[in-house]
C-alpha cells in the first residue's frame, strides 16, 4: 500500500479515464474501475450508477454492499472501515478546506 497526494491520484485517474475535449481536460468518472481489496471484484463507477448506487462510492465500497442476489449479500467491504483496504489499496493524502491534513483509504484502480 502506498501514499499519494490527491493531485497524483487525480492524474492517474485521468490517464485511465480522461480525455481532452475542446482543449479542456475531462475525467469520465463512470469509466474508472476499482478492485475490491477483500474479494477482488472489479467494478466501475458506471456499474454503481447502473444499480442506482452513488458512482462516487466505487473507489471506497465493494459493489457487493449494494447487491442482494438470492439472499447472498455478497462482499460488504469498504475502504473506510476498521481494517481499511487490507493493505491492498492506497492512501490519499490531502487537505481539508481549512488546511487540516487528512488521509483517505481507497481501492486500487483496475487496469483499463
Amino acid at each position: 500500500m502506498f501514499h499519494q497526494t490527491t493531485e497524483e491520484w487525480q492524474c492517474e485517474a485521468f490517464e485511465l479515464a480522461g480525455e481532452v475535449v475542446e482543449g479542456k481536460k475531462r475525467l469520465d468518472l463512470k469509466r474508472l474501475r476499482f478492485i475490491c481489496s477483500r474479494c477482488g471484484h472489479i467494478a466501475s463507477a458506471q456499474d454503481f450508477a447502473d444499480i442506482g448506487a452513488d458512482p462516487e462510492r466505487a473507489a471506497v465500497e465493494c459493489i457487493g454492499r449494494h447487491l442482494n442476489a438470492d439472499g447472498d449479500p455478497g462482499c460488504d467491504w469498504c475502504a473506510f472501515g476498521l481494517l481499511g483496504t487490507l493493505n491492498g489499496g492506497r492512501i490519499i493524502d490531502g487537505e481539508k478546506d481549512d488546511g487540516t491534513p487528512y488521509e483517505r483509504n481507497v481501492f486500487d484502480f483496475a487496469p483499463a
